[in-house]
């Protein structure tokens, strides 16, 4: 409590001496923390110094001893990037602070980080990065507006990111239409190539259609009976061996699911 006195009054040494006193004496090791982080943030100068503070926090950071702390800690160095107005690297540093939580506690000091993050979006008029930013904080608590006046800003950039987006879909669209049609079905092309091997689906031929393997096609005939998965397990390929024993009915099972799936992660809903 002196030392933070002393730090209100500006006199930011004698508020170091008696942060590192506090470290010195104290037990509770989340009041430690606090004080070495404000022991160090004391620690006024030029770039030299403010580097070798947030350096001092980083190290700190990695110390297996603070590594439940390490919220609070990457927290604590944004702040100097701030006040030396480096916000490139204050954001970097509240993006690491969004990644760990100590288990023994909630998610508000994470939360801080979030909201700065997308105060300072909101400054720079990046909205969408703002409202996705605001929404990722678990405890909406912001440090200047009230309740309210965080609820509307939040609903407002809500409002705004949607016409946002639709501007841009327009733009796009707009921009694709009025090239020439040549050069217009090339980027389509090259689009909807992108696209279909992200899904993990085959290429197109020549002629735009789809290549379907025939071995696990039924033409799109309702009538047509579904293929049998474990045909062949009779006649030339009879082994008397279950299907998922007999490695060449297993290896055609294959190859005509990568045909027409191609090559898809093992995750659930993968259709």
């Amino acid at each position: 409590l002196i030392g933070q006195l002393y730090e209100k009054a500006g006199n930011f040494s004698y508020a170091a001496d008696f942060y590192s006193r506090a470290v010195n004496r104290t037990l509770n090791p989340v009041l430690e923390v606090y004080g070495r982080l404000n022991s160090i943030r004391m620690q006024k100068g030029d770039n030299k110094v403010i580097n070798e503070n947030i350096e001092a926090l980083l190290k700190m950071a990695r110390r297996e001893k603070y590594m439940r702390y390490r919220d609070l800690i990457y927290f604590t160095a944004a702040q100097i990037e701030l006040e030396r107005n480096n916000v490139e690297g204050a954001k970097q540093l509240l993006l690491l602070a969004t990644k760990y939580k100590s288990p023994e506690s909630d998610n508000s000091q994470i939360s801080k980080a979030w909201i700065q993050l997308g105060d300072i979006a909101y400054g720079e008029r990046k909205y969408a990065e703002s409202k996705s930013y605001y929404d990722s904080a678990t405890v909406p608590n912001h440090p200047v507006l009230s309740a309210e006046a965080f609820a509307y800003r939040k609903s407002s950039l809500g409002t705004l990111v949607d016409q946002e987006t639709i501007i841009a879909r327009q733009d796009s669209l707009q921009q694709l239409a009025a090239l020439p049609e040549a050069e217009r079905e090339a980027i389509i092309k090259k689009l909807a190539k992108k696209l279909r091997k992200q899904k993990g689906l085959k290429e197109e031929d020549d002629t735009g259609e789809t290549f379907v393997n025939p071995a696990v096609s039924n033409n799109n005939n309702p009538n047509q009976p579904a293929p049998d998965l474990f045909a062949g397990a009779s006649g030339a390929d009879a082994k008397g061996e279950w299907y998922f024993q007999n490695q060449g009915l297993r290896g055609k099972g294959f190859t005509a699911f990568k045909t027409k799936w191609g090559n898809r992660k093992n995750v659930d809903n993968w259709r």
